[in-house]
């Protein structure tokens, strides 16, 4: 006979359990006699049914453990951009110069060919817009490039340095 002492003991722990996570905050700042009348007959309903609710809130919290997050989407946003540039200054201010040698003498040095492939791309008349944007998808970076600006939506832009960010 006492295990079934022991069962609705447990039963009525578990049953409080989830009440309070569940409802701590209403259960606060709203306490009437229904409120308490309402407690009373979950209690003694959940402490036969117990099991089922125990499993349901161990099962919940490895679910929640376990789903998959949505990343944060990349958006470059107004804010992030400088003044505008044309593109030829946008090669100008971009052009290195190495005294050894190493880095090609063209805009955007050893990314020229990438450049090259994204001013193909450009709308005629299209202007540059210097980026800066810190973005953190699990890590922490900092972008910086050049965004095509115009009067829609900001949808195409080119890198030239990402840094991690320590946080």
């Amino acid at each position: 006979m006492i295990w079934v002492f022991g069962y609705l003991t447990a039963g009525a722990l578990v049953g409080l359990f989830a009440l309070v996570r569940t409802y701590d905050d209403d259960l606060r700042h709203d306490f009437s006699f229904e409120n308490l009348v309402a407690v009373v007959l979950v209690v003694i309903i959940l402490s036969t049914l117990w099991p089922f609710l125990a499993f349901y809130l161990i099962y919940d919290s490895v679910l929640r453990r376990l789903r998959v997050r949505p990343k944060p989407a990349f958006k470059i946003v107004p804010r992030d951009l400088g003044q505008a540039l044309s593109i030829e200054a946008a090669e100008a201010n971009e052009r290195v110069e190495d005294p050894l040698g190493a880095v090609p003498a063209l805009p955007f040095g050893h990314l020229n060919p990438a450049w090259v492939q994204f001013k193909a791309g450009l709308a005629p008349g299209s202007q540059l817009s210097p980026l800066s944007k810190v973005h953190k998808d699990g890590i922490k970076e900092r972008y910086e490039g050049y965004a095509e600006v115009g009067n829609g939506p900001i949808t195409r832009w080119f890198f030239t340095s990402i840094r991690r960010i320590a946080m």
